[in-house]
């Protein structure tokens, strides 16, 4: 599928799929707040692609240098450089993210420097997840 140029595979997949995702992310988020959760945490692949986006009060992308998610793509799945490579290009560029995203977590360096990046970004929010 990530080699189809055309994106009609991912297209017909979407147009499946999507609407399944939706109503069952909006049941989630019903019990959670009939719950009194404070904060809903999902992690959506195609978050602005799919209009995910307006279900959220706040967004946030997580991004990373190309040739790091590469090496991550391959260590994780078992694929090769040019498969991961393939993913990777099937997606929207970072820029894109960023540009949607009230926040961006850059994901280069340590999970130390990932931590306290999400720190900073849920003291913003004042939200208390513990």
């Amino acid at each position: 599928m990530f080699s189809d140029k055309s994106r009609k595979k991912q297209e017909t997949l979407n147009a499946i799929t999507h609407k399944y995702v939706h109503a069952e992310s909006l049941k989630l988020i019903n019990e959670h707040e009939s719950n009194g959760e404070k904060a809903i945490v999902f992690d959506v692949p195609l978050l602005f692609e799919s209009g995910f986006d307006s279900m959220c009060d706040v967004t946030i992308s997580v991004i990373a240098e190309k040739k790091a998610r590469i090496e991550r793509i391959m260590k994780r799945d078992g694929i090769t450089k040019e498969a991961a490579l393939s993913r990777i290009e099937a997606q929207m560029p970072d820029s894109f993210y960023v540009s949607k995203s009230d926040y961006v977590v850059y994901n280069d360096a340590s999970i130390d420097d990932l931590r306290t990046q999400i720190d900073k970004i849920i003291d913003l929010l004042e939200v208390d997840l513990f």
